[in-house]
């Protein structure tokens, strides 16, 4: 995978600078003051060790780090489903196309 070197900007006035490789695979990114953990371009971990990322902060990261033409969303799962490793650590995925009935659309449940 080819991956930046550089430092980058989504347009928000945040800098995004390409830190190493995570300690558990993935790239590791600074936003701002915020961690930025991407496994692969469909999802991003974007976290800050006192306090929640900002909506710049995770923006910057979404459009720097994940394709820029596809949705990305932030999920709120059922809360029997929930799971995460860091009090202030917010997930981006890239919306995928859903099959009928998928959890993104379900008139049944409205």
């Amino acid at each position: 995978m080819n991956l930046p070197s550089t430092p980058r900007s989504a347009g928000l006035g945040l800098t995004v600078t390409h830190v190493g490789s995570g300690p558990l695979g993935g790239e590791v990114y600074r936003v701002g003051e915020c961690d930025v953990i991407q496994d692969d371009k469909r999802h991003l971990s974007i976290s800050h060790p006192k306090r929640y990322p900002t909506w710049d902060e995770i923006a910057t990261a979404r459009y720097a780090l994940l394709p820029r033409m596809r949705d990305c969303v932030m999920v709120l799962p059922p809360d029997d489903e929930y799971a995460n490793l860091h009090p202030n650590c917010f997930h981006v995925h890239v919306l995928r196309d859903l099959a009928p009935g998928g959890r993104f659309h379900n008139p049944d449940s409205w």
